[in-house]
């Protein structure tokens, strides 16, 4: 089946269009009109998938199967103006076969073959890849896709295949903004008191910038660490990437921005002046691996030489899907290692003074806190 954390959150996409295909190790699907190889209930499998959805597929694909399948509606993708088949709907373009989808039921599930997956790839919300472990004679292949634009969700591991379910990266993030929005109130009210580690991290933050030092804060959430650094002097701009913080923030009173530190201006509309630091707790977390390193340079372009970063990440390998939390909504998060971490930062720009492991809420925590290198006349970081 489809993977459920995504499914509750992307409703207020609309219809997704998904891939489905078995690919072997070496990208094959297909050996002339014959699939190479025989998965013990792949088709099952499939069905379960596909049933009370909308399967697109080619001609040659339809006419390998034979017939329309039950509990689900077909649209045939053919260049032949003649062809037709009792049972099933027959488009001459990919833009002609999900006009006629977004009226039928369900989603629209790509069933093959090779043109027809590389026609729909780039209106592909999600890929539900088999990936079958042998590496058979074929000519007919998978279409190359960009690894980097696509989020792995979930996999189930078997003897001779893993299924493979892989959701498109912007609307991981989106499903992510969606859940905080939803569920802002119940976010702030569980995450109203701080941990006596981030306690501590507001006051090492607040010493080492001084007093009225401005600060950028990424990912306010509820409000809670903006409080505690004001309480330290410090003067904080409120930003989150949710709207439903963002509203929430308002209410109590605050200014407020919805900024996504990857793609949104970040000078601070209070003045010219750069910050002095940038607070990232617990909300970087949500941010691809590739994406990381942009995120964390144009936080350095927006800060002083000699200005102080706190982020703070889940420790772990990976990436994935999870209620764990203050809320139960799924929500996607990128998990790092000390050593990835110090690399990325020093990267981008910043040099790492102190690294820090907790364990909190069950989950294993990374925080670094790190000065924003000084720039030489050329501009360069140093």
């Amino acid at each position: 089946m489809l993977s459920e954390a995504p499914d509750e959150q992307l409703d207020y996409l609309g219809k997704r269009v998904v891939l489905v295909a078995a690919v072997a190790e070496n990208g094959v699907i297909g050996n002339g009109p014959d699939i190479p190889w025989r998965i013990p209930g792949e088709q099952a499998e499939f069905k379960a998938l596909t049933v009370g959805h909308t399967l697109l597929m080619g001609r040659t694909t339809f006419e390998s199967i034979g017939r329309p399948l039950p509990g689900r509606t077909t649209i045939v993708l053919t260049r032949d103006p003649a062809w037709s088949h009792d049972g099933v709907l027959v488009a001459a373009t990919i833009e002609e076969a999900l006009s006629l989808a977004a009226g039928l039921p369900g989603n629209v599930m790509v069933a093959g073959g090779a043109q027809v997956y590389a026609a729909a790839l780039p209106y592909a919300d999600e890929q539900v890849i088999t990936r079958v472990h042998l590496t058979p004679e074929g000519d007919v292949r998978y279409p190359a896709y960009d690894r980097s634009e696509w989020t792995e969700t979930s996999r189930e591991e078997h003897d001779h295949y893993d299924r493979v379910f892989l959701l498109r990266a912007e609307l991981a993030a989106a499903a992510t903004q969606a859940a905080y929005s939803q569920f802002a109130r119940e976010f702030a009210a569980a995450t109203a008191d701080p941990s006596d580690a981030v306690a501590v991290a507001v006051r090492r933050f607040a010493e080492l910038l001084g007093a009225r030092g401005r600060v950028l804060e990424i990912g306010s959430g509820g409000g809670r660490d903006a409080l505690a650094l004001e309480r330290e002097g410090l003067q904080v701009r409120r930003t989150d990437v949710s709207q439903g913080f963002v509203d929430l923030l308002r209410e109590q009173g605050h200014a407020a921005d919805r900024l996504d530190p990857l793609t949104d201006d970040l000078r601070d509309p209070a003045g010219d002046a750069p910050y002095d630091g940038v607070w990232a707790q617990a909300s970087l977390l949500h941010v691809g691996r590739d994406d990381l390193p942009t995120v964390l340079r144009r936080l350095a372009a927006a800060t002083r030489s000699g200005g102080v970063l706190m982020v703070s990440l889940k420790e772990g390998d990976g990436e994935g899907w999870s209620t764990h939390g203050s809320i139960d909504a799924p929500r996607h998060f990128t998990y790092w290692r000390e050593r990835a971490l110090r690399t990325v930062l020093d990267e981008a720009g910043w040099a790492v003074t102190e690294m820090g492991h907790s364990t909190g809420r069950g989950e294993d925590w990374l925080t670094a806190l790190a000065g924003r290198r000084y720039a030489d006349t050329s501009g360069a970081a140093r």
